[in-house]
């Protein structure tokens, strides 16, 4: 079982999941402005599960017949247990972004204007505790 503070390949589990649930979003929103696909990604932070489900249009999206470009639904370890994620949800997540990005890539988007970098902040708490007897 992985704990708190194991990496993967070198880099922070924690901060590969944030960038790519922002990543997953931010794709989301272009595809849904932009192109004539309808979508509803959904990351839930209370019970930590990412939901992503695309149709070609909105008349198809509203159609629960119809076929989907995309259906992910899925959990992520509960961090409140200190679990990291897997390699696996890493890999299930970097499915769903690389998907959102051929559906972009398809529609002849320009989404490398989306670069942007996540920044890791360290700092320290100090706790005093005790009587000034003086």
């Amino acid at each position: 079982m992985e704990t708190v503070g194991q990496k993967l390949d070198g880099i922070d589990n924690h901060l590969i999941v944030a960038k790519l649930l922002g990543d997953i979003t931010a794709l989301s929103y272009l595809i849904q402005n932009f192109t004539e696909c309808a979508l509803d990604t959904r990351y839930s932070g209370f019970v930590n599960q990412i939901d992503v489900r695309i149709a070609s249009s909105h008349e198809d999206f509203m159609d629960s017949s119809s076929e989907r470009l995309v259906t992910e639904q899925f959990y992520l370890n509960n961090f409140r247990s200190n679990m990291v994620p897997t390699k696996r949800e890493v890999t299930r997540l970097l499915k769903v972004k690389t998907t959102l990005l051929k559906i972009l890539e398809d529609k002849q988007m320009d989404y490398k204007a989306l670069a942007y970098t996540i920044e890791t902040v360290e700092y320290k708490r100090y706790f005093l505790s005790g009587r000034n007897d003086g």
